[in-house]
C-alpha cells in the first residue's frame, strides 16, 4: 500500500472516501482559515485512493501542537503509523482520534471492543470526547408516511400544529441566512445556558464552505409573518443529511417551529437521495432531565430515531511530560470558563 499526501487536484477522489463532514476538503479549507495547519493523508491500492484521513493541528505555547483526528476511519496500524509521522512534522504532544465507529446502544458490539483493544495496544488511552458519545440516527429510506407514523403522537401534533398557524419553511443559504442564523444563536445560547461557537467561526463557515460552488452547506430558516423563528445549518456528504447547529427565536414559542423545521429536513434530505440523518447530538440512553441539553435530547427523540454509541475518543501520547502538563493547563482552563458560566 502507498501512504502519501493528497494533492489539491486529487479533492474529488478525497471527498469519495471519506465518511463525514469534518474529514471533508471544505472543512479542511474552514479550519486552516481559523489558524490551524491540516495534513490529510492518502492509502492508496493498485494506484487508486481506497481510504483518507484528515487531521488538524492545534498550536499550543511553548508546548508544540495537538493533533486531532476527527470522524476517522476504523483505526488499523497503518493510520497510527501515518498519524505519529504526521505528529513528528507538527511537533504534536499528543493526537487524538475519534473514530467515526458507531452501533446501537442496544446492540452488542464485538466490533467495537476489538478495536478499542486494539488502540489501547498501540498506545491509545482515553481522551477527552470532543464530539458526543451519543447521536441519534433516522433511517430516510422509508416513505414519508410511514415516517410520520412513527413519531411521537406529541411531535406530529405540533407539527401540524406548526403547519397549521401558517408556519414556513424557506432555505435562505445566503450571508443574511448565516446573520439570521448568528442572532438566534445567541438568544438560544442565552435561554438555554449552554457555549456555542463565536459569531465568527459561523462568518468563516460561511466565507469558506457556504461560498463554495460544491458547498455541502444548507441555511434554513422557519418564518411567521416574516419573523424568523427558527434557524438551521445542515450538512449534506455522501448521501448523508447532518443536523449540527439549530437555533430557535424567544418569540411565538407556541407556534412549534422546529417541529416543522424538523419534517422539512427530513424530506429535503430524501429528495436529496439521503439514506441517513445524523441528528448530532444525543446524552445517551439514561438522560439526565437537569442537564442542559435534555430538552434537545427530548425533541429529536420525539422522532423515533435510533440512539447509537460512538466509540469513544483516545490519546496517541507523543511526549509524556508535554501532555501531562497541557492536561494540568487544560483542567484549570475548563475551570475558569465553568466559573465564568456560574
Amino acid at each position: 500500500m502507498l501512504i502519501r499526501a493528497i494533492a489539491p487536484e486529487e479533492r474529488v477522489q478525497y471527498d469519495s472516501v471519506v465518511s463525514h463532514p469534518v474529514q471533508s476538503w471544505q472543512w479542511g479549507e474552514f479550519k486552516k482559515q481559523s489558524g490551524l495547519k491540516v495534513e490529510r493523508v492518502g492509502f492508496f491500492e493498485h494506484n487508486a485512493l481506497a481510504r483518507a484521513m484528515q487531521i488538524t493541528f492545534h498550536p499550543v505555547p511553548l508546548l508544540g501542537s495537538v493533533g486531532y483526528a476527527a470522524k476517522v476511519f476504523a483505526p488499523d496500524g497503518e493510520q497510527l503509523d501515518a498519524l505519529k509521522q504526521a505528529a513528528r512534522k507538527h511537533s504534536a504532544i499528543f493526537t487524538k482520534i475519534e473514530p467515526d465507529v458507531f452501533a446501537p446502544v442496544d446492540a452488542p458490539d464485538p466490533e467495537a471492543d476489538r478495536l478499542d483493544a486494539f488502540i489501547r495496544e498501540h498506545g491509545g488511552t482515553n481522551g477527552e470526547l470532543i464530539y458526543t458519545q451519543h447521536d441519534f440516527h433516522l433511517d430516510l429510506r422509508p416513505d414519508d408516511n410511514a415516517l410520520f407514523a412513527a413519531f411521537a403522537t406529541k411531535t406530529r401534533y405540533n407539527t401540524r400544529l406548526a403547519m397549521k398557524k401558517g408556519v414556513e419553511i424557506v432555505e435562505e443559504t445566503s450571508e443574511a441566512g448565516m446573520e439570521a442564523y448568528i442572532r438566534l444563536m445567541i438568544e438560544t445560547t442565552q435561554r438555554q445556558k449552554f457555549y456555542s461557537h463565536s459569531p465568527e467561526f459561523f462568518r468563516t463557515l460561511w466565507r469558506v464552505i457556504g461560498c463554495d460552488e460544491h458547498s455541502m452547506l444548507r441555511i434554513f430558516h422557519a418564518r411567521y409573518s416574516g419573523e424568523v423563528l427558527a434557524a438551521w445549518l445542515v450538512f449534506i456528504f455522501n448521501k448523508r443529511l447532518y443536523y449540527p447547529y439549530g437555533a430557535s427565536s424567544n418569540q411565538h414559542r407556541e407556534l412549534m417551529a422546529s417541529n416543522l423545521m424538523m419534517w422539512h429536513i427530513i424530506q429535503y434530505g430524501k429528495a436529496n437521495g439521503c439514506v441517513d440523518l445524523n441528528m448530532w447530538g444525543a446524552l445517551g440512553p439514561n438522560p439526565d432531565p437537569n442537564d442542559s441539553f435534555y430538552g434537545f435530547h427530548r425533541f429529536k427523540q420525539g422522532y423515533n430515531p435510533v440512539l447509537m454509541k460512538n466509540l469513544g475518543a483516545y490519546d496517541l501520547v507523543h511526549k509524556n511530560l508535554g501532555y501531562r502538563i497541557f492536561k494540568q493547563l487544560n483542567a484549570l482552563r475548563w475551570r475558569y470558563l465553568r466559573f465564568r458560566r456560574r
